[in-house]
């Protein structure tokens, strides 16, 4: 990427001090006493400096200590670091073109990071009575008298709210994140703080009390009861210093938008609405690139050319809106575009010449729409830079898998596409519903959960082959034994021993049996694939109030799991004394006389 810009370099310097002007005029005090011209050459300096130095760190480290005490001497502070970062960020996208990738811009997003920390690393390194030199790239309206120059404060970088530094220091080499957080959100906390130190010291007077009377026990429940209010609110007031506003997410596409516009020759208008809309900080940044991934398909197969649109009565600028809003306990981020929408027809040829799916598979439009997703798969007829590879709705699908999210589709002809992200508000606390299986503790995540409904046996099919299934108002659902996933053993393998919770995931629906439905609580999300390893079906664990550790249950995952079984050895004991189904196939087991007199679980499989 260097190599493409550094031709241009007098022209980078000459944008980028026009840019930084315009969009922050409080730094041209700092650029009073020099020329532009002046100025150009010593930037441009610097960022060779900087380049001819990248694989000899303590040269590198060197040479910005000396400019980090400069720059200190002439008034220039954190926050003027933040701002010649981006700006300077833009002028190199935008002067490199095709070679800036998303790779490319991470890369330098984060070697500006280091290279302003090591520069404010030396802030408090200078001894008072030291000279202070010239500046390298700023010089500042008034130099400051070495006595005033601070030497033990070290500045905190400050930037817009939500956006977060890795900064990299010279001295320790460990990687910090830091995150700046609204005054309001942290006078909350200390309320709140105040207020469970309140509810302590009621608590604390209980400990001198020698005799318990029922006063005494009812201001005691009454004191446990606002410990646990000031607990949920101590614990929401954390979790809100985290989320941050979704625009610092989307404000990368206008300049997307229009660089693939161009490059593919077709005229989009990019629409963003819900901007402030907060998630956390964690989810925020792994979201990135599945958006990108999303928003450059929307381009490339959704949106038609001019001539195409205008042949079939639409505007020749096609639009692509970004919309983001909270729906329960989820943010729901969608991509939508008014283009000619997934052809069906072209994405099932593709599916059958690869062998996804047979010639003779009938599939409904959801399930021709998620073919999409399989790795390799691509409808495009040429492979670009920009699609034809197969790898991008995959990775889509895999990396908001990861953030425990889904991705849906909805697709007409003729009209556009609309691509919806559910993902949590936070991956540290996870609301959910405990449920029991024989002796041991699962949690469901409370908003897969549609509802929970005893079992009538009248409503019970099952399908040769591929299960069973309960009958809902209108709909078959596929009915889940946890006890037989997990192999566990259940209080009774009938079903009308159990309960079944009904939970939905992308779109579809499944029935968990389960024997006891328990409390509802939040619960703080422990990974198994950092402490354990990744297993299928389940997402994370987490400790209960008596200290068992309970298992949180993937529902995604359960749905991929079940499809892999196709039978269950308990289909003939759904009922304690079902009537229906297993006479005819008790009988044909005797015909076939496999077993005289036995009645097992697995003869019963292999009769039905």
């Amino acid at each position: 990427s260097f190599q493409a810009v550094a031709p241009h370099g007098e022209t980078i310097v000459r944008r980028f001090y026009e840019e930084l002007f315009k969009r922050h005029p409080a730094v041209k005090p700092l650029f009073s006493k020099t020329t532009p011209e002046k100025q150009q050459v010593k930037l441009l300096a610097a960022l060779k400096l900087v380049i001819a130095n990248l694989r000899t760190p303590e040269k590198l480290i060197k040479a910005l200590t000396e400019m980090g005490v400069r720059h200190q001497g002439y008034g220039a502070e954190a926050a003027h670091y933040d701002a010649v970062g981006a700006v300077l960020l833009d002028v190199l996208e935008e002067t490199a073109g095709d070679a800036w990738t998303a790779d490319v811009h991470q890369a330098w997003a984060d070697a500006l990071k280091i290279i302003s920390t090591v520069m404010l690393d030396a802030y408090q390194d200078v001894p008072a009575s030291k000279p202070v030199a010239q500046p390298l790239d700023k010089p500042a309206a008034s130099v400051k008298k070495p006595e005033e120059v601070k030497k033990t404060v070290k500045p905190a970088v400050t930037k817009p709210e939500g956006e977060t530094r890795k900064a990299t220091s010279s001295s320790s080499g460990t990687g910090e994140t830091s995150i700046r957080v609204s005054i309001d959100k942290v006078d909350e906390l200390i309320n709140t703080v105040g207020e469970l130190v309140i509810t302590q010291s009621m608590l604390g007077q209980f400990g001198e009390v020698e005799q318990l009377t029922n006063a005494h026990l009812e201001k005691l429940r009454d004191g446990l009861a606002q410990l646990e209010r000031n607990t949920r609110e101590l614990q929401e007031s954390v979790m809100r210093i985290r989320m941050l506003p979704i625009s610092f997410t989307f404000q990368r596409f206008p300049r997307l938008v229009h660089d693939l516009s161009t490059q593919l020759g077709k005229k989009v208008q990019l629409k963003m609405s819900g901007e402030q809309t907060e998630l956390d900080k964690t989810v925020m940044e792994k979201i990135g690139d599945p958006l990108v991934h999303l928003v450059r398909n929307s381009m490339d197969h959704g949106i038609e050319s001019p001539d195409k649109r205008i042949a079939a009565g639409k505007p020749a600028t096609g639009v692509v809106h970004l919309n983001a809003y909270h729906q329960g306990g989820n943010i729901v981020i969608e991509i939508s575009d008014d283009g000619g929408g997934l052809n069906r027809e072209k994405i099932l040829e593709k599916a059958k010449s690869s062998g996804l799916v047979g010639e003779d598979d009938s599939l409904t439009d959801d399930q021709i729409h998620d073919l999409i997703f399989q790795p390799g798969f691509s409808t495009a007829d040429k492979v670009s830079d920009v699609s034809g590879r197969g790898v991008g709705m995959d990775v889509v699908r895999r990396n908001i898998r990861s953030l425990g999210g889904t991705v849906d589709i909805k697709s007409k002809p003729g009209v556009g596409s609309t691509f919806t992200i559910r993902l949590p508000l936070t991956l540290a606390i996870l609301d959910g519903q405990l449920i029991r299986v024989g002796r041991e503790i699962y949690i469901v995540p409370l908003v897969s959960i549609i509802e929970s409904v005893q079992i009538y046996r009248d409503k019970v099919n099952v399908i040769s082959g591929k299960g069973e299934v309960y009958k809902l108002r209108d709909d078959y659902i596929p009915i889940v034994r946890l006890y037989h996933i997990f192999d566990l053993e259940p209080d009774a393998k009938t079903l009308d021993k159990g309960l079944l919770v009904v939970v939905e995931a992308e779109g579809a629906k499944v029935a968990l049996l389960v024997d006891e439905l328990l409390a509802q609580q939040q619960v703080v999300i422990k990974s198994l694939e950092t402490n354990f390893k990744k297993v299928e079906g389940l997402s994370g664990a987490t400790i209960l109030g008596d200290g068992t550790v309970a298992l949180i249950l993937d529902i995604t995952g359960l749905f991929d799991l079940n499809k892999k079984i196709t039978t269950h050895p308990d289909f003939s004991k759904s009922f304690s004394s079902n009537k229906t189904g297993l006479e005819s196939a008790k009988n044909h087991k005797r015909k076939d006389n496999s077993k005289s007199n036995e009645s097992t679980g697995s003869d019963d499989e292999a009769a039905a």
